[in-house]
């Protein structure tokens, strides 16, 4: 059997329609999670071949900006970075992370910001409301907006090459999609 080898973004007339709570991931994973059964999976070894009617995706989340060893990620189609890829979103960060993708041989790579990736929030950039967090929150916003004006970045989101961005857009590998995400304090989404 031949492998898929593309991806597909956007919407086609079988595309799956939001959840009516997609604006708010925190309200609609309550609502879903009870519907979501959650199984232990047994860890393949890494030398597991892939097959040809299987899509093996990577995961990888929480890294904090530490190099991603390209001879100790497991290979795979997907490799799916969910998040707490950097300390907290500067564009140095973001530089040197999209720099280590690049060698990274997946066929494809799916990039989610999490609550460190707070350059990636524009809410939180945007928000003048100060009783809105506390103290070191509005301190983190500070300096980061100075080191974003520094750098002359309007957005570090615009530093990721590997993948192409697909901000806000629905991204298919082999046609798979599932979209929830829970929000986390105050901090990035």
């Amino acid at each position: 059997m031949k492998r898929k080898n593309s991806i597909t973004s956007g919407s086609d007339e079988h595309a799956i329609r939001p959840h009516q709570y997609t604006e708010d991931p925190t309200l609609a994973w309550e609502m879903l999670k009870v519907k979501r059964p959650v199984k232990l999976v047994r860890q393949m070894k890494q030398s597991t071949p892939i097959r040809p009617d299987h899509v093996r995706f990577v995961c990888i989340s929480c890294t904090h900006g530490a190099q991603l060893e390209p001879s100790i990620i497991p290979p795979g189609d997907v490799l799916l970075i969910a998040g707490d890829f950097t300390s907290c979103g500067l564009p140095k960060e973001v530089k040197a992370f999209n720099e280590n993708l690049g060698q990274l041989k997946h066929p494809f790579k799916i990039v989610i910001g999490g609550n460190h990736e707070c350059t990636f929030d524009d809410a939180f950039l945007k928000s003048s409301n100060r009783d809105s967090g506390e103290a070191k929150e509005l301190a983190l916003k500070h300096a980061l907006l100075a080191a974003l004006n520094s750098s002359k970045v309007s957005s570090p989101k615009s530093l990721l090459s590997n993948p192409p961005r697909q901000h806000d857009r629905a991204v298919r590998p082999a046609h798979l999609w599932h979209p929830v995400a829970a929000a986390y304090g105050q901090l990035g989404f």
